[in-house]
């Protein structure tokens, strides 16, 4: 479909659910995929927060909801979801739940559909190097993003949107 050749990988294989070829320019990408059944909010781990120096590995995030077909879906550089998760996930840890404990470290993360820039769909982007695009930020990221900086967190290597070598 959309031009690309799909496969399903063997259970198992770390970081890639899909691999995809497309099939005019035979260029291949490795896809992660997460669904959830709300269409709002995309459950990660701590394992999602590493970065890759490979140039083809994105994430599909898939909602699916019973009541309004077809699923929404965001295709986003894998490099882009660990920079926000990492980033969020260390900024939540610094403040308070609303009981007023500090926030207990855990291994889950999560992304809101809200909170996406720019993602949905982005079948076209896939034939693009994932270091040659611009990490897009919500309102909601860029004040994590400065927040982390104030906090002198600072996102994980590589960083997106970094020149491809």
């Amino acid at each position: 479909r959309r031009g690309w050749a799909a496969s399903v990988t063997p259970r198992g294989v770390e970081r890639t659910d899909i691999l995809a070829q497309h099939v005019e320019t035979g260029y291949v990408v490795a896809l992660q995929v997460k669904t959830t059944t709300t269409r709002t909010r995309f459950t990660l781990g701590e394992k999602n927060e590493a970065t890759s120096e490979a140039t083809n590995e994105w994430y599909a995030l898939v909602g699916f909801d019973s009541t309004e077909p077809p699923p929404s879906y965001y295709l986003l550089p894998r490099n882009h979801v660990a920079v926000l998760i990492y980033l969020h996930h260390r900024v939540w840890l610094t403040k308070s739940a609303k009981n007023g404990t500090p926030h207990q470290d855990t291994s889950r993360r999560a992304i809101e559909a809200k909170n996406i820039a720019g993602g949905e769909g982005g079948w076209d982007r896939l034939l693009e190097p994932t270091c040659g695009i611009a990490l897009r930020l919500s309102p909601y990221y860029s004040e994590i993003f400065d927040e982390a900086e104030a906090l002198g967190i600072h996102p994980p290597s590589p960083v997106p949107a970094i020149e491809c070598a």
